[in-house]
């Protein structure tokens, strides 16, 4: 065992010790691989959600204005912003969903380096996406109990899921720097040993 922060967790340090020895990177690539159907599935997913969102926000600001109900209004609007960040996450992820083109270890080093900077960057879009749940639904809680029509469920557990999952977030979040910081490193070793 090395004293070295990431070699044994990449568990390929037999590779970057020795790349002369040309052993081929099938774990790597199965690794990828079932990566890329991942990611396929979660911009399917974000895809249709946001067009949902994005239909639904249409449908909402029409009941606002046909009711005089602004409670509808910041639900709208909510779903709209919602609608447009998972759209900002499929953009975000379109670009590292394939993993066809990766062939050496320093290919999957880049590509697991771009995934990794991508995840923090669709970490950030979560968080705007629970601060906007929790901004605009707490100010159509309130402008509906000042209409007389107080939410059935209450606001402060509307709150606590959004902070479950805002967790979830930042727990992905953390997995992320760990990976940007293990595939920087093994980019590094493999360019100094090759």
């Amino acid at each position: 065992m090395t004293e070295e922060p990431f070699w044994d967790e990449l568990g390929i340090a037999w590779q970057t010790a020795s790349p002369a020895a040309a052993l081929p990177p099938e774990r790597m690539k199965a690794h990828f691989r079932t990566e890329s159907r991942w990611l396929g599935g979660l911009l399917a997913a974000c895809g249709l959600v946001g067009t949902a969102m994005l239909a639904l926000a249409a449908f909402t600001f029409w009941q606002a204005w046909r009711l005089a109900a602004w409670n509808f209004g910041t639900r709208g609007l909510a779903l709209l912003i919602v609608g447009v960040i998972l759209w900002l996450i499929v953009r975000v992820l379109w670009p590292v969903r394939g993993s066809d083109a990766a062939r050496s270890m320093s290919d999957f080093a880049e590509l697991g380096l771009a995934r990794s900077a991508q995840g923090l960057r669709v970490c950030a879009l979560s968080f705007a996406i629970c601060g906007t749940a929790a901004i605009l639904g707490t100010i159509g809680a309130v402008v509906r109990t000042l209409a007389g029509h107080p939410p059935v469920v209450p606001v402060a557990i509307d709150l606590g899921l959004l902070a479950l999952l805002a967790g979830g977030v930042a727990s992905e979040r953390r997995r992320f720097r760990r990976e940007h910081a293990r595939f920087a490193y093994l980019r590094d070793a493999l360019r100094k040993a090759g």
